[in-house]
């Protein structure tokens, strides 16, 4: 986490470098394609975000609105430093409005923020398959198979840092045969894709959380409905 701390502080000025060589070199059907790309993150979040109400519906019989509403000040984190890292102080300031055991938030927010990063394994798969499309590149099952688990190990790997997401795509564009180029245009829209992605990670980890209290009767229900 060091390191990738130390080379997030030039990425400001690589991020820079990279939005205006692809706006000086590339076409505008480019740009309209990333500009799609990022959208198409966007609404994967949001997706995202859709199912874990769903969860907390029907698989924790738990209002979801109350979930959200109690987890305001660790999205706005989110959305501002797009760190997890950065999130786990209020995440568990929030699961004891929720009325959630400390002998179960203790342990499983801080291994979600460290591994449960489903966004960024949705990003991961959005970035490759996009990439292939605009270079012309045939990935064949089996290999999609291989970058799948790739992504998964990938994510895990991936520390809760602004940025983070670039330097692990470099292995899986290496692994697809993509031209590192490619890494330009998730630089020049990682930010707007993070603000998204970190508190939907967050929310997945308070998700899951919620969801094994609910299983192992560790919530108390009336400080979870509690205004």
């Amino acid at each position: 986490m060091k390191i990738t701390a130390y080379f997030m502080k030039f990425m400001p000025l690589v991020i820079f470098c990279s939005i205006s060589s692809m706006i000086l070199t590339t076409g505008l059907s480019t740009i309209i394609s990333v500009i799609g790309l990022l959208f198409t993150l966007w609404t994967c979040c949001i997706v995202l975000n859709f199912a874990y109400c769903l969860v907390l519906k029907f698989c924790a019989g738990l209002n979801p609105a109350a979930a959200y509403r109690k987890s305001l000040p660790f999205l706005i984190t989110g959305f501002t430093t797009c760190s997890s890292n950065a999130c786990l102080p209020d995440m568990i300031n929030s699961a004891k409005s929720m009325g959630v055991s400390p002998k179960l938030y203790s342990f499983s927010l801080p291994l979600g923020v460290s591994i449960n990063k489903v966004a960024i394994c949705v990003s991961f798969a959005a970035f490759i398959l996009s990439a292939s499309y605009m270079y012309g590149i045939n990935i064949s099952f089996g290999s999609l198979v291989s970058l799948g688990v790739s992504s998964i190990i990938l994510t895990v790997a991936t520390p809760g840092l602004p940025g983070a997401v670039i330097i692990s795509m470099s292995v899986l564009l290496a692994q697809a045969g993509i031209p590192m180029e490619f890494l330009a245009i998730v630089m020049s829209i990682d930010t707007l894709r993070d603000i998204i992605a970190t508190p939907s990670n967050c929310k997945g980890c308070m998700t899951c959380t919620l969801l094994t209290a609910e299983k192992e009767k560790l919530i108390d229900f009336e400080a979870y409905n509690r205004s």
